[in-house]
């Protein structure tokens, strides 16, 4: 068999081919978009934080203030829960959340459906969760 020119152009197309060439990327994730501030969940919110993990349980108070340039500051009433100084917070679809550092370190997160003037959601920090309830003062 003699190799031509165009025999030549094929074979170099056929194995680039069988070896992968550059598959084109594929479509990622669309980004989250960023939590909007929504000026009716501004304010105080008292209620109760429930949960555990890692053989710990309890139940405490808590109190959520949430200003109007996103900045979020939680205190609880007891242990085994600890107070988050400063945090962030949002609404993203829909969906209050918020996340902020507490006093041991831990990321701790909130969520739950936006309301402004009872929420109900969940919470995690590490091996740790559960549920909050608050209302709006």
């Amino acid at each position: 068999m003699r190799w031509t020119a165009q025999r030549i152009a094929l074979f170099g197309l056929l194995a680039a081919a069988a070896c992968g060439g550059s598959d084109p990327a594929a479509p990622g994730q669309p980004a989250e978009p960023d939590p909007v501030v929504d000026p009716a969940l501004t304010g105080a919110w008292n209620g109760t934080i429930r949960g555990g993990g890692g053989g710990m349980s309890g139940s405490a108070n808590i109190r959520f203030e949430l200003d109007a340039t996103g900045i979020m500051r939680a205190s609880v009433s007891n242990l085994p829960f600890h107070e988050i100084p400063t945090g962030t917070w949002g609404v993203v679809d829909g969906e209050f959340r918020a996340t902020g550092q507490d006093t041991e370190g831990g990321t701790v997160s909130f969520a739950a459906p936006r309301s402004a003037t009872h929420m109900e959601g969940t919470w995690e920090v590490g091996i740790f969760g559960g549920t909050f309830d608050i209302t709006k003062e």
